[in-house]
């Protein structure tokens, strides 16, 4: 009888036993993603595109540009009109923005964040570092309006709020998509909470004079941006004050097939508070991203290197070279345009 007691009982876990390695898994799953992904050190110069994208019929569709450099307790906000055209790289041209992550999504090798995130580097002329799109029923859209905007941060950028800044992007069911981790979503909470609203310069593309109105030839009427009018009002706006302050002279070498793509770039590396002293174009193709030559191997923990290597895949060469007039020379090749 006894033996059949014995073989009778059946192994099993306890119940708490089971949910408590189900916690820890969990557990340890969040804090891979929060350690691996991680790109922003919380402190530099941070610019996203956050669109909100609806399918209902009222096509609701809304764009702003957000920056914010946290050591210098200041940011910018600015509403941009969906009816804008953008340059949009990879051969594309040129798109309306409510459009292009639609576009995008039908490119296989970058998707439609990046593809928006480039367009808008491209058109602006500033370093992008991610985009965040909100997609059907996310509770978090961008604003329009300064009252909107004081409304949406003492709403979910307070202690107080950080359930509803953050439980959208841990519910799996949330409708969005980013390249922005996990952890440098928390430091963006965080950097937002800690400034104040009249430190967030607002601006409404609508409201100035860097848009002009163009009628299609099939009678759409579009918005295309002035360069140079908006250059008077975001000058100081989206530099990096590390890089800035470095004022490290830079050389910037178109060596692909692409017009004025040095230009193109000095303009970004400028808006970031880089110097460059000269652009020009090689004799011979680059096949790489942007390989990088330094004068001097103090040079390579820099600020303006680090972020090279980071947001563009450039590639610091190992020997230092002589330069005539710049400390750094980035070399622009075929894969940095594809």
């Amino acid at each position: 009888m006894r033996e059949r007691l014995l073989f009778s009982k059946k192994p099993r876990f306890p119940l708490k036993i089971i949910i408590l390695v189900l916690i820890t898994v969990i557990i340890l799953l969040v804090a891979y993603q929060l350690v691996s992904r991680a790109k922003w050190d919380g402190i530099s110069r941070f610019t996203i595109v956050f669109q909100s994208i609806s399918n209902s019929e009222s096509g609701e569709n809304e764009l702003v540009i957000f920056s914010i450099e946290p050591r210098q307790h200041r940011a910018v906000y600015i509403v941009v009109p969906v009816e804008l055209q953008l340059n949009v790289p990879y051969g594309y041209k040129t798109y309306l923005a409510s459009q292009v992550y639609k576009l995008g999504k039908l490119d296989n090798m970058r998707g439609g964040g990046k593809l928006i995130m480039k367009s808008f580097e491209s058109t602006f002329g500033i370093a992008f570092n991610g985009y965040f799109i909100a997609l059907n029923n996310f509770p978090i859209k961008p604003v329009n309006t300064l009252e909107e905007l004081i409304n949406l941060k003492r709403t979910n950028f307070s202690f107080s709020g950080i359930l509803n800044y953050l439980k959208p992007s841990l519910d799996l069911a949330s409708n969005f998509d980013t390249n922005i981790s996990l952890q440098e979503r928390f430091m963006l909470w965080n950097a937002i909470r800690k400034i104040r609203v009249d430190q967030i310069k607002f601006i409404d593309l609508n409201e100035t004079l860097v848009l002009k109105k163009t009628v299609l030839p099939d009678g759409v009427v579009v918005k295309e941006l002035i360069p140079d009018f908006l250059d008077l009002i975001v000058k100081d706006d989206f530099y990096d004050s590390i890089i800035r302050a470095d004022n490290t002279a830079i050389e910037v070498v178109n060596a692909t097939d692409q017009e004025k793509l040095a230009s193109q770039f000095s303009k970004i590396l400028e808006h970031l508070g880089g110097n460059v002293v000269l652009k020009t174009s090689a004799t011979n193709f680059e096949e790489q991203a942007c390989p990088i030559y330094i004068t001097n191997k103090s040079l390579s923990n820099s600020a303006l290197i680090s972020r090279l290597q980071r947001d563009y895949g450039c590639k610091l060469v190992a020997d230092v070279i002589d330069i005539d007039q710049a400390d750094v020379k980035i070399v622009l090749g075929k894969k940095f345009i594809e």
